[in-house]
C-alpha cells in the first residue's frame, strides 16, 4: 500500500529538485553550447529493478495527472495528505516558472523500484539532462543544493556521491552525477549499485529481449511502465504471508512486459461520479528456455473468451485461459516438460497409477472433450466456506453430450473399482454429480489445480464446472439462473471494451469490492492492517484487468487496465447488487417452491444431509447408469422417505410418525424385497418380515 504514496512523494521531491538544479545552469548552457552526449540511462538501472517507470516529458505527464479524476479523488483521502500538501506546492511552482519547467520537461526520466534489503524497498531517479554538467559545477553541486553544513560526499570507486539533507523533512538524498545523467536515492546503496551497473556487460542497455521489448513499445502519452518478471515473486512477497506457486511459474516464464500508459477521463470535471481509465497497453516477451506450465499454455494457440456467460458477477477473481484445445494444450506440456526428466517421469507416473486405479484412459475419456476454453473462478468470500470451496473450474466443452457421457463413464468406473459412492442431486433444474476420486485434478492436471481436490460437477450451457463444494455449484446455478452473470453486468461489459474477446491467450479479471475478503487470506497482518485504513483508496479502483494474445512476432500484445470511481458510488453500486441478487433469490425460490407444491413429489438436497445420512444410504447411480433419487412425501404427522429409480420405487423405504422412526424395510420394482423392521413408540422392534416380489415369505433353511 505504502508504494503508491512513497513512489509519487519521491516523485514530486525529485522534480522539485531538479527545477532548481536547472534554473541554476540554464543561462550557463545557453551561452557556453555544451555539446549533447549519448549515454544511455538505462545502463545505469540495477539488474534488481522489480519495475521501471519511463517519461519523457515529466512535467507534461505530471500536470495530466494532477488534472485527473484519479488525483481528485486521492486528494480526499487522509492517507495521501501529506502528498497533496506536496503537489499543491510543486503546482504552484511550476506556475511561477512556467520557462523553467518547460525546458525541464522535454528529457527523459526513469524511475525503478528495487528490494535493496530484507522487506525493504526504495526508488532510483535518473535524469537525463541531455547536456554535461561542468566539471566545476559538478564540484560545487553541494552549494548549489543547500548550506555546506547540510550536505557531504563521498567516494565510490573513482565517482563522487554526494548525500544532501532535506531540512523539511529530515530525510536524505544521495546523487551522483555521470556527465549528462543525474541520479537520485534516499538510499545511497542504490547509487552504488547504478555505477557499478554501468560496467555489467548484460544491463539493461545490453539485454537484447529487454531492448526487443522496448523497441517494440509506444513512447506517446504519459509513459511507459517496464515490468521485469524475474523479481515479480520477490516483489509481492512484500505483502503476502506466504509464497504462490503461481507467481513463481509467472516469474520464470516471462521476461519483460512494456507497457504504454494513458489516462481518460469519463465524465463531466463537476461530476463527484466521473471516473478515469487507466490504461497500460504494450508488449511481453516470455522465457522459451524454462519448461512451466505458463509457457505451454501460452504456446497452445488461441481461442475467444466466453466462459463470462457462467462466470457470476459476485466473483472475486475470475482468470480465463485460451488455446486450440486442451489437446493442444497437453502436448504442448508434456513436450516442454520433457526437458526436466525427473519431473517428466513422475506425472507420468501419476497418470498411470490413475489409469490403472480406475481403468480409463485418461487421455481419451477426460481430456478428449475438453475445448478450448479453461477458467478459474474465487467466488465471494463467506465465513460459512473453507477458502478452497470458494474456487470453480470451468471447462468449455466441445460437445457437452460428450462430455456427459464421458464423466458417467468415469463415474461408473470409481464405482465398480473403488468403495466411494457416486453422488447424484439436482439443483434448479441442474444435476449435480460428485467425481470422488481425492486429488485427480492435481494427479492428471498438474500443481495448478490442486484447490480442487474432491470435486463436485454440474453443466450449465456448453461447460462443466467443477467445484470442492456442491454449495458454490449451486451458488453459481443460482445466479446463472437469476440473470447475475458477467456477460449481463453492464459495468464489467463497458470495462471489458478496453480488450479483445477473440483469439486470447490469457485474461484475469479482479473485482476489488468483492475481494477485499478474499485478499485478508493471502496479504500479511501489516499489509492488510494498512489495506482496511484506506479501503476507501482500494475499492475506488472496482475493476482491474490483464490480458495477453499473441502476435505474428511471438511476442504478446499486453493489457493491463484499471478504473478509478468515487468510492461512495463504488459502495453503493455493490450494496445495491447485493440487495438485488437476495431479492432475486427470493424470487427464484418462490418460483422453486410452487413448482414443488404442486408436484407430487419433493426432492430432498442430498448433499445438506451428508452429516446425517450414513455413507451406505446415499444416493448413487446404479450399474445401468440410470439415477436414483431420494424422496420426501409429508402427510399430517407422517413422514415418508424413500428411494426411486426413473419414477418406481427402488432402494431403500423408511417411514415416521411424529418425527419416530416406525417401519424400514427395502423396495426392489416398486415392490417390498427382502427384510422389513416395525417399531414402537419407543423405538424397539416389534416386528420382523421378509419379502419378495412384493409377498410375504416365511423364513427358512431350504
Amino acid at each position: 500500500m505504502d508504494t503508491f504514496k512513497i513512489f509519487f512523494r519521491r516523485f514530486l521531491y525529485v522534480l522539485g529538485f531538479f527545477a532548481i538544479l536547472i534554473l541554476g545552469l540554464l543561462l550557463f548552457w545557453m551561452y557556453k553550447g555544451i555539446p549533447i552526449i549519448s549515454l544511455d540511462p538505462f545502463s545505469y538501472v540495477p539488474s534488481s529493478a522489480m519495475y521501471i517507470l519511463e517519461t519523457d516529458e515529466p512535467v507534461d505527464s505530471w500536470e495530466e495527472i494532477s488534472s485527473s479524476q484519479l488525483w481528485k479523488h486521492l486528494q480526499t483521502q487522509p492517507y495521501f495528505g501529506e502528498l497533496t500538501k506536496d503537489a499543491a506546492s510543486l503546482d504552484t511552482m511550476i506556475h511561477q516558472n512556467r520557462e523553467v519547467f518547460d525546458f525541464l520537461g522535454k528529457r527523459k526520466v526513469l524511475v525503478s523500484s528495487h528490494i535493496h534489503k530484507q522487506g525493504d524497498y526504495d526508488f532510483l531517479f535518473i535524469v537525463d539532462l541531455k547536456r554535461e554538467i561542468p566539471s566545476f559545477l559538478e564540484k560545487n553541486i553541494g552549494t548549489f543544493m543547500s548550506s555546506v553544513e547540510d550536505s557531504s560526499k563521498y567516494e565510490y570507486k573513482g565517482n563522487r556521491i554526494y548525500l544532501i539533507k532535506n531540512t523539511s523533512d529530515n530525510s536524505q538524498w544521495a546523487i551522483s552525477i555521470r556527465q549528462h545523467l543525474l541520479l537520485c536515492s534516499q538510499t545511497p546503496a542504490l547509487i552504488e549499485a547504478a555505477l557499478d551497473e554501468r560496467e555489467n556487460p548484460n544491463n539493461f542497455e545490453n539485454n537484447r529481449r529487454f531492448k526487443k521489448v522496448v523497441s517494440k513499445t509506444s513512447s506517446r502519452n504519459l509513459g511507459n511502465l517496464f515490468i521485469n518478471y524475474d523479481l515479480a515473486d520477490e516483489f509481492f512477497g512484500l505483502y503476502m504471508d506466504e509464497s504462490n506457486e503461481y507467481l513463481n511459474d509467472i516469474s520464470e516464464a516471462l521476461f519483460f512486459s512494456g507497457l504504454n500508459l494513458d489516462l481518460e477521463q469519463i465524465g463531466d470535471d463537476d461530476d463527484e461520479n466521473a471516473s478515469t481509465l487507466v490504461r497500460m497497453i504494450g508488449t511481453t516477451g516470455i522465457n522459451d528456455s524454462v519448461p512451466s506450465h505458463v509457457r505451454a499454455l501460452l504456446r497452445s494457440g488461441s481461442s475467444d473468451i466466453t466462459a463470462a456467460r457462467v462466470v457470476p458477477q459476485r466473483s472475486a477473481f475470475y482468470f480465463s485461459v485460451n488455446f486450440d484445445d486442451f489437446l493442444s494444450y497437453y502436448d504442448k506440456f508434456t513436450e516442454v516438460l520433457q526437458r526436466d526428466e525427473e519431473a517428466y517421469q513422475e506425472y507420468q507416473n501419476q497418470i498411470r497409477t490413475v489409469e490403472r486405479l480406475l481403468d480409463i484412459s485418461v487421455r481419451d475419456n477426460f481430456f478428449s472433450w475438453i475445448g478450448s476454453e479453461m477458467a478459474v473462478i474465487q467466488s465471494e468470500a463467506t465465513e460459512s466456506i473453507d477458502k478452497n470451496d470458494e474456487y470453480a473450474l470451468v471447462l468449455k466443452a466441445k460437445s457437452i453430450s460428450e462430455a456427459t457421457a464421458q464423466l458417467e463413464f468415469i463415474g461408473e468406473k470409481i464405482r465398480k473399482r473403488t468403495p466411494v459412492k457416486v453422488v447424484v442431486s439436482e439443483h434448479k433444474g441442474h444435476k449435480i454429480s460428485m467425481l470422488a476420486v481425492k486429488g485427480f485434478f492435481k494427479l492428471v492436471m498438474g500443481k495448478y489445480f490442486e484447490k480442487i481436490d474432491k470435486p463436485y460437477f454440474t453443466f450449465i450451457e456448453d461447460y462443466v464446472i467443477f467445484s470442492n463444494s456442491p454449495k458454490t455449484l449451486k451458488n453459481l446455478i443460482d445466479d446463472y439462473e437469476m440473470g447475475l452473470t458477467l456477460a449481463k453486468s453492464p459495468s464489467f461489459q463497458n470495462f471489458f471494451k478496453e480488450f479483445e474477446a477473440d483469439n486470447s491467450n490469457f485474461f484475469a479479471y479482479i473485482n476489488m469490492p468483492v475481494a477485499l475478503k478474499t485478499l485478508k487470506r493471502s496479504m500479511s497482518p501489516e499489509t492488510w492492517k494498512t489495506v482496511q485504513q484506506n479501503a476507501n483508496y482500494v475499492i475506488s479502483q472496482p475493476h482491474w484487468g490483464f490480458q495477453l494474445r499473441r502476435d505474428e512476432t511471438n511476442f504478446y500484445d499486453t493489457r493491463l487496465v484499471t478504473v478509478y470511481e468515487n468510492p461512495e458510488k463504488v459502495r453503493n453500486d455493490y450494496k445495491l447488487a447485493q440487495e438485488n441478487r437476495k431479492k432475486l433469490l427470493e424470487q427464484l425460490n418462490s418460483k422453486n417452491i410452487l413448482e414443488k407444491v404442486f408436484g407430487t413429489e419433493e426432492k430432498i438436497d442430498l448433499f445438506e444431509q451428508l452429516q446425517t445420512i450414513p455413507e451406505s444410504e446415499l444416493i448413487e447411480l446404479d450399474k445401468d447408469n440410470a439415477e436414483r433419487r431420494l424422496i420426501v412425501r409429508s402427510q399430517e404427522d407422517t413422514r415418508y422417505e424413500y428411494e426411486v429409480k426413473g419414477s418406481i420405487k427402488d432402494g431403500v423405504y423408511r417411514e415416521f410418525k411424529a418425527g419416530k422412526l416406525i417401519i424400514e424395510g427395502y423396495y426392489k420394482n416398486d415392490k417390498r424385497d427382502g427384510k422389513w423392521r416395525f417399531y414402537d413408540k419407543n423405538g424397539k422392534i416389534k416386528e420382523r418380515k421378509r419379502y419378495k416380489e412384493g409377498e410375504e415369505t416365511k423364513f427358512s433353511l431350504f
